[in-house]
C-alpha cells in the first residue's frame, strides 16, 4: 500500500506544472503586544498610507502606543516586517473601542485583518468586556459583519471635535 501511494505521488509530482518557489512559500506571523523601535517606524509608514491616519508623527505614535489599553501587531517572521496592527481603547468592563485596524498592502487578502480582530476580541485583558465597538466605512461593513459585528443604528453619527493644540 505504501509503495503504491509513493508511486502515485511520484507520478503526480513528475507531471505537475512547475510552480515558482515564491508561490509555494507560506508566510508565518508572530503576534506581539509591544512594538520595537523598528516596528514603530514601520507603523508610521502604514499610517501615512491611510486617509484617516495620515500626518501622524513618530513621537506622537509612540505616546499613543504608551497610552493605549491593548496593542496587537503581526510581524512577518521571515522579514521582521510589520504586517498588521490594531489597537484597543477600553475601560475593561463595558466597552472596548477597536481602532486603527491596519494591514500593510503587501499582506492584504491573507486573513490578517480577521486574525487581528479575533486577537483583539479574545485578548486576556479584555475577556470581561461587555461589547466591542468599531467604526468603518461602508465598504468594510460586510467584512466586520462576517466577524460578528452588526450595525447598531444606521443613523448614529460619528462626530469629532477637531481639537487643535
Amino acid at each position: 500500500m505504501c509503495n503504491a501511494f509513493l508511486y502515485f505521488f511520484l507520478f503526480l509530482y513528475s507531471t505537475m506544472i512547475s510552480i515558482p518557489k515564491q508561490k509555494l512559500y507560506t508566510m508565518k506571523y508572530r503576534q506581539i503586544c509591544q512594538l520595537e523601535s523598528l516596528h514603530e517606524e514601520q507603523l508610521e509608514t502604514l499610517f501615512r498610507e491611510e486617509w484617516w491616519t495620515e500626518g501622524r508623527k513618530l513621537a506622537d505614535i509612540r505616546k499613543m502606543l504608551d497610552n493605549t489599553t491593548v496593542v496587537i501587531a503581526l510581524i512577518d517572521t521571515t522579514s521582521n516586517t510589520l504586517a498588521g496592527f490594531v489597537r484597543i481603547i477600553s475601560d475593561k468592563v463595558y466597552t472596548a473601542l477597536i481602532s486603527d485596524v491596519l494591514v500593510a498592502k503587501a499582506y492584504r487578502g491573507k486573513g490578517l485583518g480577521k486574525q487581528l480582530i479575533e486577537a483583539a476580541c479574545n485578548h486576556p485583558e479584555l475577556v470581561q468586556v461587555h461589547r466591542f465597538d468599531l467604526y468603518c466605512k461602508p465598504d468594510m461593513e460586510a467584512f466586520y459583519q462576517s466577524l460578528g459585528f452588526e450595525v447598531i443604528h444606521p443613523s448614529i453619527l460619528f462626530m469629532r471635535n477637531p481639537h487643535v493644540y
